[in-house]
């Protein structure tokens, strides 16, 4: 029954078994224990910085919830899921859609990246090595409007409009495309260690 009723919802992105499982973690958000400080946007770097840090906690609680289900590991979970969405710029997606659009992508971006060669996130704009070296009468960094991951399509871009203007999040047209990439790459091996591996696969 529920997953009749996602069909009809006309999501962007197809409805999977990876969504109905994800969904619950996205529910009833108004009722969750945010953490207070939000995700790091100030730069490509820190998006990205800030993706890779929240999906492993992701993974790693789901782990744990998966080893040992309790409120607590499900609450954990949910938490890290819905911050990593914050990283996403939903703004082409109708509102109804947000919560499936947004779950099933957070997981797809989280497989791709991890299978892409990324030695040195010091090279990202915005990274700390790079303000360092910046001329000492420079007052501020400046950014590119876009940064695009090496060797892919998936871009962080700066919003340029809305409640969230200046900040770096994954652009809609990555988002639209993220399904795309996964399976162009799902048969690569993982250039990071990840806590929960072929996960979007496993929840097919």
């Amino acid at each position: 029954m529920l997953l009749a009723l996602f069909r009809n919802a006309g999501s962007h992105i197809a409805i999977s078994k990876t969504v109905i499982v994800l969904l619950v973690l996205f529910c009833n958000i108004a009722w969750a224990q945010n953490p207070l400080v939000p995700a790091d946007t100030s730069s490509p770097y820190a998006t990205l910085k800030s993706f890779l840090a929240i999906t492993d906690a992701a993974g790693q609680s789901y782990n744990r919830y998966r080893e040992s289900p309790s409120p607590d590991t499900f609450k954990e979970t949910r938490q890290h899921m819905v911050k990593a969405a914050t990283l996403l710029d939903l703004s082409d997606i109708p509102p109804a859609a947000h919560h499936e659009v947004a779950s099933e992508t957070v997981i797809l971006l989280w497989e791709v990246i991890a299978r892409q060669e990324m030695n040195n996130l010091n090279e990202v704009p915005g990274a700390p090595e790079e303000i360092e070296t910046e001329p000492a009468t420079e007052t501020e960094v400046t950014l590119p409007l876009r940064w695009r991951i090496p060797h892919t399509g998936m871009v962080i871009a700066q919003v340029m409009e809305g409640e969230r203007t200046g900040e770096y999040l994954f652009s809609p047209g990555t988002i639209e495309r993220v399904r795309d990439y996964y399976e162009l790459i799902q048969s690569l091996p993982y250039q990071r260690p990840m806590p929960s591996k072929n996960l979007y696969y496993s929840l097919q």
